[in-house]
């Protein structure tokens, strides 16, 4: 289940972005303080504002433990959204991603959204092989402070 994050999330998002594993790929900040301004920000934005990202909570729908990360941000070029994702170790491994990606891509289009875009770490091979599976093409690469990435694209 995806949802807005609530107080109660943001040990375990910490924990999360502070994880070597997430750093080495997005480079959230995992400071708590950081982390509630991350979410002040975010604060009564609709998930298509074009204001930045907007990151959610990936919860278990049974016991709604936090599960990892949902960004979206619709300031893409032309009118494409942006995903990101990322998920806690013992949630990686159980189509959980896919499921992730397919039900945003489904939402995008049933919004209109013409089409997605995701950023992916060259390393990291997994996210790579994800959205390949999903459907999205590699229509470039690009470099920034935190390293090379290629930019994989799809209509939804």
């Amino acid at each position: 289940m995806v949802r807005r994050y609530t107080a109660a999330d943001i040990p375990d998002a910490c924990a999360y972005r502070a994880d070597p594993e997430i750093q080495r790929f997005q480079g959230l900040d995992p400071d708590p303080d950081a982390f509630h301004a991350d979410l002040a920000r975010m604060a009564g934005r609709a998930p298509l504002d074009d204001g930045g990202w907007l990151n959610l909570a990936v919860v278990g729908a049974a016991d709604g433990a936090f599960l990892g990360d949902l960004g979206l941000d619709a300031g893409g070029p032309e009118g494409a959204v942006l995903i990101g994702l990322g998920l806690m170790p013992h949630a990686r491994r159980r189509g959980l991603a896919r499921e992730l990606v397919d039900g945003t891509l489904d939402w995008l289009h049933d919004r209109g959204i013409g089409w997605a875009i995701a950023e992916v770490d060259l390393r990291n091979g997994a996210s790579l092989a994800l959205f390949a599976a999903c459907g999205f093409e590699r229509a470039g690469e690009a470099e920034d402070d935190e390293g090379a990435y290629a930019i994989l694209a799809r209509v939804p």
